[in-house]
């Protein structure tokens, strides 16, 4: 098999080593690879979703379209129970207008999980949804919560050296935050350089 080497693109010229190497490739694979290949694919290069991208799709523009599917959601939600799966959350926004309707309809799923391939993505919905109210947080890490807030929890930590505390996420920031700032003095005084 033939394949020409002297395509136009970087990322195409990656693909016909491997087909040269490997043999065909699926389309499943083809399209992975222009979309999310680590150095040339689509998603990877530059912001492909909202007003400064490519695209923007229907919850970036207005949040109707998440607040009329929470409506469905909730009426799956009080039948099924359980939790949510959004597949590609894109920058995190529909996510955020679902939970929000759901907690307006007191309907809040037992979990809210997101399927993300690109890390760019998966740590802007992360921001996005950090940014939600705490009382849907609260409700979303209720169980975790029980558990890290139970005796047997904070006893099983003893014999570790630890001892559990129980801060409020917004205490648990203001920690971390501060042990950033104090731990970067430490770190520039005696001239460790992170690259």
């Amino acid at each position: 098999m033939t394949v020409i080497a002297h395509t136009a693109t970087p990322l195409a010229r990656k693909l016909a080593a491997r087909i040269t190497q490997d043999g065909p490739i699926s389309v499943a694979d083809y399209m992975q690879a222009c979309l999310h290949d680590l150095e040339h694919g689509y998603y990877r290069r530059r912001m492909a979703i909202g007003g400064a991208g490519d695209f923007v799709t229907a919850p970036e523009v207005s949040s109707l379209f998440s607040r009329c599917l929470a409506r469905q959601v909730a009426e799956v939600l009080e039948v099924t129970g359980g939790d949510v799966l959004e597949l590609g959350a894109g920058l995190g926004t529909m996510a955020a207008d679902l939970l929000t309707e759901l907690a307006a309809l007191e309907r809040l799923p037992d979990r809210y999980r997101i399927l993300e391939v690109s890390a760019d993505l998966a740590e802007r919905q992360r921001a996005r949804i950090s940014r939600l109210p705490p009382e849907i947080a609260a409700r979303l890490t209720r169980d975790l919560k029980a558990i890290l807030d139970s005796d047997e929890f904070a006893a099983r930590l003893v014999p570790l050296g630890v001892t559990a505390s129980r801060a409020s996420p917004a205490q648990f920031r203001a920690l971390i935050e501060s042990d950033t700032a104090r731990w970067a003095e430490i770190v520039k005084s005696v001239g460790i350089s992170v690259p």
